[in-house]
């Protein structure tokens, strides 16, 4: 996959493959498997009603990890579109405003996501071709929402057609959380994917024989990479569903994965629980994390775990396509700044600078925001020039549009990138700026662990909290003495958590990374 010279679309990476692997297995999901030529043949049955429905470049999808998802994603692609994944576990406004922002023309269905379907139609205003993945019968739907036009899977019939869309065309629509609350579409172009593809899979190759875990929701972006550089290469994908995700062991060794990717947090919450012991990964020979800062007692503990396994730190918010930064954990003996494995080096097909606050570029290992440009930037927030405006902007001396992170770093000499933190991580107490993962690294220490968390407080005053406390992930006793007493020697007294309380296990997002507003919760139950 090293020669990927000329552009293909996010599809027709997939069709060719297809083409190529027909026989061979593509999709394990719900306990059945799936081969590379049904999932073309079902998806472009799919694509060619989509296509014909009307000319509008959005298809909603409302799913989750289920076949008739994974194939409404694909005909989406097919029909030569971009889909806009949409939970059914999430809350119906936040569900609703994303169809609103997108306008779409279209919405296929999965059988999960039928229950919430009657709640969004009652109050969504637009119109669309609603496709069903599984219900037998589309009458009942359309006594209540005849402004609709329904179809059934069955009623799609397959021409073999597959139709490649432009570099400009969008691929997917990914929606993110805003500052203000509401959500951010991010618009990812079949030509960012591409670019981005055509390294990572040069750079980290996969090979039909791989077999790749599938874990992230379709609505997290790392979604793509478990997808795409799976299908592309005419590996395996194995969805390991959401409740058994503490499993991951057993669902390591009983399908013999060989490719793995997760967010530090899953790692750590297996760690915790002692599933990570006894070298019972064996079968991985690679191992991606990627959408959290990763620890080196994370690291060393996978390797121990995965004996044969490389470790890879993959870094990137949504709107530079995935990632864009990567970093091969090769030397697990060696220390790095916070006990944090270093985000690594800007993939050379792409551009980042490390910038002051007065849009001047830092010093070596002075720390400034993270700006990243280049092919795999997206054009910015759908529908939201305000935002956009904001987020990419021009610099000196560049011509280039410049994507500002909000992510804090330092570059040291050879082009290394170490992740310090969020930008608005940084606190002030009494006036003194305070760094969140500075106090976070110290605990880390203290308590022998690998993940500790800080929370300002109080909450309405995140950025110029009273104090902070600190929250330590801990299976047994935690020596308060002894962690303070470290915090007294490291720490100024005004960066000192005003106490800190023991979690057994951490708390997860959607997304599958660490939940901050979780904790927020848990902490003002302890205060009140």
């Amino acid at each position: 996959m090293s020669n990927m010279e000329k552009y293909k679309s996010l599809f027709k990476g997939f069709y060719e493959a297809a083409e190529k692997y027909g026989a061979r297995d593509a999709l394990y999901v719900d306990g059945m498997t799936y081969v590379y030529e049904e999932l073309a043949e079902r998806s472009l049955c799919w694509a060619e009603s989509i296509h014909k429905a009307n000319e509008n470049p959005y298809v909603l999808t409302l799913g989750y990890q289920s076949y008739s998802n994974y194939v409404s994603m694909l005909a989406a692609l097919g029909a030569g579109k971009a889909y806009v994944p949409l939970n059914p576990n999430f809350p119906k406004q936040r569900l609703l405003k994303t169809m609103e922002i997108v306008e779409a023309g279209t919405l296929i269905v999965a059988a999960e996501g039928e229950a919430s379907l009657d709640q969004l139609l009652k109050e969504y205003q637009g119109t669309l071709v609603i496709l069903l993945c599984d219900s037998d019968s589309k009458a009942g739907w359309e006594g209540r929402y005849p402004q609709h036009r329904w179809l059934k899977a069955g009623e799609c019939k397959y021409s073999g057609a597959m139709r490649q869309a432009a570099p400009e065309d969008p691929a997917y629509v990914l929606f993110t959380s805003g500052s203000t609350g509401e959500p951010k579409g991010i618009e990812i172009s079949n030509r960012n994917i591409y670019n981005y593809l055509r390294f990572i899979l040069a750079e980290y190759p996969i090979y039909t024989e791989d077999r790749i875990s599938q874990i992230f929701d379709p609505t997290f972006d790392v979604s793509v990479y478990d997808m795409f550089t799976g299908w592309w290469s005419g590996a395996a994908v194995y969805s390991l569903p959401r409740a058994q995700r503490l499993q991951l062991s057993s669902f390591v060794r009983d399908h013999e994965l060989t490719c793995w990717c997760s967010v530090p947090s899953l790692a750590n919450a297996v760690r915790q629980i002692r599933l990570l012991e006894g070298g019972g990964l064996k079968t991985l020979r690679q191992s991606v994390f990627t959408g959290e800062a990763l620890s080196m007692n994370t690291a060393r503990t996978w390797k121990k775990a995965a004996p044969h396994s490389t470790i890879i730190n993959l870094y990137g918010p949504t709107e530079v396509t995935i990632q864009f930064a990567h970093f091969q954990c090769d030397d697990l003996d060696k220390e790095y700044p916070h006990s944090m494995m270093p985000i690594g080096f800007v993939f050379p097909s792409q551009s980042g600078k490390v910038m002051k606050e007065d849009a001047r570029e830092a010093e070596i290992g002075q720390a400034g925001e993270l700006y990243v440009s280049g092919s795999q930037v997206s054009k910015g927030y759908l529908k939201n020039r305000e935002q956009t405006k904001s987020s990419f902007v021009k610099i000196p001396e560049s011509d280039n549009l410049w994507y500002r992170t909000g992510d804090l770093v330092e570059m040291d000499e050879e082009g290394c990138l170490y992740y310090l933190g969020r930008i608005d991580d940084q606190v002030q107490i009494n006036g003194y700026r305070v760094e969140l993962q500075e106090i976070e690294a110290v605990l880390r220490r203290a308590a022998k662990t690998a993940t500790a968390v800080v929370i300002p407080w109080p909450p309405e005053r995140k950025n110029n909290p009273d104090s902070v406390y600190g929250f330590v992930l801990s299976g047994g006793k935690l020596d308060k003495k002894k962690i303070n007493a470290l915090c007294k020697e490291e720490l100024p007294e005004f960066t000192r958590p005003a106490d800190i309380f023991p979690i057994e296990t951490v708390p997860i997002n959607a997304s599958g990374k660490l939940d901050r507003k979780a904790l927020s919760k848990q902490l003002s139950e302890l205060l009140s």
